[in-house]
């Protein structure tokens, strides 16, 4: 992962620890889904230079790869289908 995406990824885990440990201490539990490293080792895992508008990246101004067609956002669902099940 580059530079700046990695700086906000780990202040994103860190802020989360700080609410867990936060919210255990009033006797709730949080769990994080982190897909970070999966979805890094999708090529669709990413837009890139997918899904934006009109002028921005020439001839790429739909981005069906990422919300037509099935992937990491199925991933993600799934994961949590088998969390809320209790199989994971």
């Amino acid at each position: 992962m580059s530079e700046p995406e990695r700086d906000f990824y780990g202040a994103q885990v860190d802020e989360f620890a700080a609410a867990a440990e936060g919210a255990r201490r009033n006797g709730v539990r949080l769990r994080m889904i982190d897909v970070t490293k999966m979805i890094l080792r999708r090529p669709d895992g990413h837009p890139d230079l997918y899904g934006h508008g009109p002028g921005e990246h020439e001839g790429f101004d739909i981005d069906c790869l990422h919300w037509c067609l099935p992937g990491p956002i199925d991933v993600w669902n799934e994961l949590l289908l088998q969390i809320l099940a209790g199989r994971y």
